[in-house]
């Protein structure tokens, strides 16, 4: 037997995060599909936490490829 799920997929319109900046936009269409109600508050919370995670992960990754850009033009 398997646990009973307590979550659900959800469906709502979310712009390609490419950027750390383009979190920004996603976390803005979070809160309108809580407004029309294709998400519930609990749930834009969780994703919420996904969204702030990978946001962190592109961070991360934009300091290092400017950093290593930095590091290639110091040692020109």
């Amino acid at each position: 037997m398997l646990p009973s799920r307590k979550d659900r997929p959800v469906s709502f319109s979310l712009p390609e995060i490419n950027t750390a900046a383009d979190a920004v936009k996603a976390s803005g269409a979070l809160l309108q599909a809580v407004a029309v109600g294709d998400v519930t508050p609990s749930e834009a919370s969780e994703l919420g936490k996904l969204l702030e995670s990978h946001a962190r992960v592109l961070e991360a990754s934009e300091l290092e490829e400017r950093l290593t850009k930095l590091e290639r033009f110091t040692n020109q």
